[in-house]
């Protein structure tokens, strides 16, 4: 399934983790989230064209002015992984699954002019230097700086490490799950908690507002996604109870947090309507299917699998949704 390229503001949310790959290749989607929030002026403290994203750059032969070029004629991820495997320098599968390992598994600790540094960086995060990779101390750095409070972002601040890993507040637990986990996975599902409160309220919009010849059937097909999706949230909010956090799920943090694009208020059309819905449950998707990797990464399987089931239940509701387009294809 194709992934719409959306834009992330970068001053209220994190881009992808350089783990995610595109075409196969690491850093990629976070390349393309930096991209486009560059083009959108909302970049925050990340920068676009970087050092890592040259990493990328340098392996396949391309210059960050083509790589933007790309990511601007591209609908979805997958176009700019096949932009990426299409041009620059030839690499096999094998080639570019080997070279992906390597970066994935890479740490500045093997670099004598930049230990110091990671193993400062990865203090502040409460990461071990010796076993971290470079990607899990920027996995760490974009979960910590956007636990911060809400009013520092809308500021257009990004709180530092330190003052975003002191800011979650944790309740004591028995689940077996280091502290320093559970601070990980409490900021990562809040993140998701205020995505999956906008994609329930976006649901009621479509329901309320539909009209058209398909009215009926439309009306009552998103209340139905409408309702599962507000057994998600409840999902969300609990685990991250459960794991000794708070849910962070008022209205107005949502509207900050949220990675779906603005539902469009002045649609009427039931077909229009229905290509909307199914940009949100994809985007929505997409994120849940991200969270099943991190949770993994952090050693929470049952968090994982708690996404699994969701990812799932999405793309049933996204089948039921876009069908209605499909007809004449």
């Amino acid at each position: 399934m194709s992934t719409p390229i959306i834009t992330f503001d970068l001053t209220k949310q994190a881009p992808h983790s350089p783990r995610n790959r595109v075409g196969g290749f690491v850093i990629a989607s976070r390349a393309v989230d930096k991209c486009r929030a560059s083009l959108a002026n909302e970049t925050g403290d990340y920068h676009y064209d970087c050092p890592l994203d040259n990493v990328l750059f340098t392996f396949k032969g391309i210059t960050g002015e083509q790589f933007k070029s790309a990511v601007q004629a591209s609908k979805t991820y997958e176009d700019v992984g096949t932009w990426l495997q299409a041009n620059g320098t030839p690499r096999t599968n094998s080639e570019i699954k080997e070279w992906s390992d390597e970066i994935e598994a890479g740490s500045p600790m093997k670099t004598a002019d930049r230990r110091d540094s990671f193993i400062h960086n990865c203090s502040k995060l409460g990461l071990v230097p010796e076993t971290s990779t470079t990607f899990d101390w920027l996995e760490a750095d974009d979960l910590a700086s956007f636990s911060a409070p809400i009013a520092e972002k809308r500021n257009g601040a990004k709180a530092s490490s330190v003052e975003a890993k002191e800011a979650p507040k944790m309740y004591q637990t028995s689940v077996d799950l280091p502290e320093s986990g559970r601070i990980e996975l409490n900021a990562l599902m809040n993140q998701r908690l205020a995505s999956a409160i906008d994609l329930q309220m976006q649901l009621k919009q479509a329901h309320w507002n539909v009209k058209g010849p398909s009215f009926i059937g439309l009306h009552e097909l998103f209340d139905k996604v409408d309702e599962a999706v507000e057994s998600y949230v409840d999902l969300i909010a609990e685990r991250i109870v459960q794991l000794g956090g708070i849910a962070e799920g008022t209205v107005r943090i949502a509207a900050a947090r949220s990675q779906l694009d603005e539902y469009p208020l002045t649609i009427a059309d039931g077909m229009v309507h229905v290509v909307a819905v199914s940009t949100a449950l994809s985007t929505f998707g997409h994120e849940a299917r991200l969270t099943i990797d991190e949770a993994t990464t952090l050693n929470d399987a049952d968090t994982a699998d708690m996404f699994t089931e969701i990812s799932r239940g999405i793309d049933k509701w996204l089948w039921f949704v876009q069908a209605h387009s499909q007809a004449n294809k």
